[in-house]
């Protein structure tokens, strides 16, 4: 899945960057958020889109992580502190005929804003894409296998917020 974007320039401090976000529209097809148990969400209905939204205060050090993971695949994406860089890693993912460079660590560099990570991740049957702090940084990344039912470990801590929505659409 590719979602539709919205595009716009943001002066970030140091210059222009292009940010990109899904559009607005896409809060119209959020379900009611899912049950949070022991920072563990657990999805075996029938949506195939899921939006994870998550936002923490940056710690000078550590590693903040959610994992999604299925019977046959899992991936990982995950804001190390210190080096203020973000990690999307397919690595767990069901290469079948694939070679195996396709099992990768994808990374950017995000710096905080204001102190604050803000991820926005849609989640489909096969593909992640992770927006990050309003779009200024963007990873998607094909996930084989990653498919129904699906399992969202999030992070846990006092300075951590977000919720899990299915969204109500089909699939093709």
């Amino acid at each position: 899945m590719t979602v539709p974007r919205e595009l716009r320039l943001v002066d970030d401090g140091q210059g222009f960057v292009l940010a990109q976000r899904p559009v607005s529209q896409l809060h119209r097809l959020q379900r009611p958020p899912l049950q949070i148990d022991q920072h563990v969400v657990s999805i075996d209905q029938s949506s195939a889109w899921i939006r994870v939204r998550i936002a923490f205060t940056q710690r000078r050090s550590g590693t903040t992580r959610i994992v999604l993971s299925s019977t046959n695949a899992h991936c990982t994406v995950a804001y190390d502190a210190a080096d203020e860089v973000l990690t999307l890693d397919r690595s767990g993912a069901q290469l079948g005929t694939l070679p195996a460079a396709f099992a990768a660590v994808h990374r950017a560099r995000v710096p905080p804003i204001d102190g604050h990570i803000d991820l926005d991740m849609l989640v489909d049957w096969g593909s992640v894409e992770v927006f990050v702090n309003d779009g200024r940084v963007v990873l998607t990344d094909l996930i084989p296998g990653l498919d129904a039912p699906v399992r969202i470990e999030l992070p846990a801590g006092p300075a951590i917020q977000g919720d899990v929505r299915p969204l109500e659409a089909s699939m093709p």
